[in-house]
């Protein structure tokens, strides 16, 4: 697994000290924090997956990486765009980065947390192929919006509702975003 964190928070491994223990029980881990040597790291091709651990990829000065990023899914890489991207990327930016290096629709949509239900017509590997992943759970997340169906491989449950100690318990109402996609 390829961690990349071009813009990391010295905060990062003690936030996800026990994720990153996890993975390091399972796969061989490596790390970069730079747009060169995450092209080199790419070009070898020896990656199980991409975690995109902030929204430093997004920057317009990474571009010609982040285009790389994607050619390498296109071949059949796996990218993952978690941890800190949803909180520190720029929203302008993540539009930018699925428009102009993925060739994709998709931007930010919603904020929040509420209860999420597998997608069973998903398209994504891990419903095809191993039904292991959770039917359903409560999260917050940011979720993204210009999605086909069958890219979201979770949506909001069917009685979802805004789950927040400030705002009221209300339904909701956009059930065309994933934040898993």
């Amino acid at each position: 697994i390829l961690l990349v964190s071009l813009d990391k928070e010295e905060f990062l491994d003690s936030m996800y000290k026990t994720l990153f223990k996890k993975l390091r029980t399972k796969a061989n881990v490596s790390s970069v924090e730079t747009s060169s040597a995450t092209e080199s790291a790419l070009a070898a091709r020896k990656y199980a997956a991409v975690l995109l651990t902030d929204g430093g990829l997004a920057q317009p000065k990474h571009r010609r990486t982040a285009q790389s990023l994607a050619e390498y899914a296109r071949t059949g890489g796996t990218v993952i765009a978690g941890l800190h991207w949803a909180t520190f990327t720029n929203l302008s930016y993540n539009n930018e980065f699925w428009r102009d290096a993925w060739g994709l629709p998709w931007k930010a949509g919603s904020y929040h947390r509420t209860t999420f239900a597998l997608n069973f017509s998903s398209t994504a590997a891990q419903v095809r192929d191993c039904y292991t992943v959770s039917r359903g759970f409560s999260m917050k997340a940011l979720h993204l919006k210009g999605i086909r169906p069958e890219e979201g491989m979770y949506y909001p449950s069917d009685d979802a509702r805004l789950q927040s100690l400030v705002f009221p318990a209300e339904p909701i109402q956009d059930h065309d975003e994933s934040p898993v996609v």
